[in-house]
């Protein structure tokens, strides 16, 4: 038993990956929703949320105009 599958914490477990281009962090991106890493956790595109410059600077834009909500950009 790993020391993660024995603690009672309610903390979910993340993992932060940071890229320098945006294709790497696509490549990172597929390799995570498509199985080629083998932990079923990490496998949930559900679970997964994806930011790029497209939509950190849409956030921002938000932010600066008062808006409170960044809609889907559809990109996995």
């Amino acid at each position: 038993m790993s020391a993660l599958e024995g603690r009672k914490s309610s903390d979910a477990a993340v993992m932060i990956t940071v890229a320098n281009r945006t294709e790497t962090a696509a490549r990172v991106n597929y390799a995570l929703t498509h199985d080629k890493v083998r932990v079923e956790e990490l496998s949930d595109s559900e679970r997964i949320l994806h930011i790029d410059s497209k939509v950190l600077g849409e956030a921002e834009a938000q932010e600066e105009t008062g808006g409170n909500r960044l809609e889907s950009t559809g990109r996995e």
